[in-house]
């Protein structure tokens, strides 16, 4: 047992590490090699799920695995984030924006609100980041969204509630 959360602190700090040098490849491994170790674990699902959505490749993988970590915890805000992120990916707005509201109402969270404005971005609304952006986030409002601001740009590394998942190609809207 120790030895097991030795290889889940070990194998999802990698891949982490991996990914914040845009290493998706081998991001992936360091997940699928601990997957095979904990093949019950859901929140390696969550998290393997998340990375293939969003680079928008295995999304049918992705969706299998993420919608098994929700079904056993359907009010993890993480893990629904992650279902409202692959919905985005497909391009299901609809269902990405009622999936990432719920997912920050149970947890202000700075990447889920970026992730909610991507959303809104992607369906026109030129002040997507409204209102989330606020005290209780640690962040403040810095612009609103439009179509020409859909560039790829890092999340800040110590921003606070965004060390769970940092992925380059999110759009940091909201600074310190």
């Amino acid at each position: 047992p120790a030895n097991i959360e030795l290889a889940k602190v070990a194998h999802s700090g990698l891949s982490v590490i991996y990914v914040n040098i845009d290493d998706f490849a081998n991001g992936e491994k360091e997940l699928e090699t601990l997957l095979k170790r904990v093949p019950e674990d859901i929140g390696v699902f969550n998290d393997l799920g998340y990375l293939y959505a969003d680079q928008g490749k295995k999304l049918e993988e992705a969706e299998t695995m993420i919608r098994r970590a929700v079904e056993e915890e359907p009010d993890n805000s993480a893990y629904l984030d992650s279902l409202g992120w692959l919905r985005y990916r497909q391009g299901r707005y609809a269902p990405a924006r009622e999936l990432l509201d719920r997912a920050y109402r149970l947890q202000p969270d700075a990447e889920i609100a970026v992730h909610r404005a991507q959303v809104l971005a992607a369906v026109g609304h030129s002040a997507a980041f409204g209102g989330w952006c606020d005290e209780n986030s640690g962040f403040s409002h810095r612009g609103s969204v439009s179509r020409a601001a859909r560039v790829p740009v890092a999340l800040r590394v110590d921003a606070p509630m965004c060390t769970r998942r940092i992925f380059s190609s999110h759009i940091a809207l909201c600074v310190r």
